[in-house]
């Protein structure tokens, strides 16, 4: 029976990895975020488990640098899919003489420029 989490010794004999070198990487590449049980135990589902076998395929087998893996990485969120419908959402056009479909509207352009903005911070954080 598979176990929907795995502690971070488990983690590193799957994978053959260091835990050091697991902690490591979590600080390197945000998107890895192990629970933490009682007294801070890391604990790691398995699509976490899934992006460190792929950090450790493009560091080890590819002989990608820590920057490179980052960049590989954030090219994979700029192709995502959600990247692409934030970047191309349209407001339907105001109509002056219904308040209820202007409320709509701008409600819909307040979240388009929160999306934004999240967008920009993540591209910031990547290309660093």
């Amino acid at each position: 029976m598979e176990k929907l989490y795995y502690t971070i010794g488990e983690v590193s004999q799957l994978l053959d990895i260091p835990e050091s070198t697991i902690r490591y990487w979590e600080k390197e590449f945000p998107f890895i975020i192990p629970k933490k049980r009682l007294h801070g135990r890391r604990v790691y589902r398995k699509d976490e488990i899934e992006k460190i076998k792929l950090i450790k395929e493009l560091l080890y087998d590819k002989k990608f640098t820590i920057e490179g893996a980052k960049k590989y990485f954030y090219n994979l969120y700029q192709e995502s899919s959600l990247f692409k419908k934030v970047k191309d959402v349209t407001l339907p056009s105001k109509r002056s003489n219904k308040r209820g479909e202007n409320e709509r509207a701008k409600l819909l352009k307040d979240i388009k420029k929160e999306l934004l903005s999240i967008i920009d911070f993540l591209d910031n954080f990547f290309l660093k």
